[in-house]
């Protein structure tokens, strides 16, 4: 038995998520966190699982969100069943923005640039838990993959759960996160 005893096998598992530190702990300043939100001071990660509706919100009109997705300083990721699901909107999309097959295609690999996308045997031994956190079976990948990668969540969806381990973003909340720290790093010497 090595030095991290019982509780190392299952903090190196995630089943004992509840003994590990916090996301934002491993993260960023020993949990000293620096904006008020939800009764709680917090500071989005740089590691950030994006989920769909935010790629859907990119591909849609070239504002927000597909800035933030091109020129943030954060490391986006998304587990590997976004390819399927942003396919399955497609004409929604390509009806939407009036755009040819080859247009959509074009804007789809220009949001795509800048995410990770992961592979299920990443963060397949987080499903468990993520199902006991999450009610929506939908939400259940990104979520496992925010716990296996400690990473923030960016959607626009309220139904993701709030929870120590990772925090669960909106467009709005990242641009403002953005936006300080632009004005904090001008301030610097």
């Amino acid at each position: 038995m090595d030095s991290r005893g019982k509780d190392g096998e299952a903090e190196r598992s995630g089943q004992n998520i509840g003994k590990q530190r916090t996301n934002y702990e491993r993260c960023h300043n020993n949990g000293e966190r620096d904006e008020e939100k939800y009764g709680k001071k917090i500071r989005i990660n740089e590691r950030i699982v994006v989920d769909t509706n935010i790629m859907i919100a990119a591909a849609l009109v070239n504002g927000t969100s597909r800035n933030l997705l091109l020129y943030a300083p954060n490391e986006f990721i998304a587990p590997d069943i976004v390819l399927g699901e942003f396919e399955s909107y497609r004409n929604y999309m390509m009806k939407k923005t009036h755009t040819t097959i080859s247009e959509f295609y074009k804007v789809k690999a220009l949001i795509f640039s800048n995410i990770e996308i992961v592979h299920f045997r990443e963060y397949h031994n987080f499903i468990g838990l993520a199902k006991l956190l999450t009610k929506d079976i939908g939400d259940v990948p990104f979520v496992a993959l925010a716990l296996a990668r400690q990473a923030d969540i960016w959607s626009e969806d309220k139904g993701f759960p709030k929870n120590k381990d990772f925090g669960v973003f909106t467009t709005k909340d990242i641009l403002e996160q953005m936006n300080r720290n632009s004005l904090n790093s001008d301030h610097k010497v």
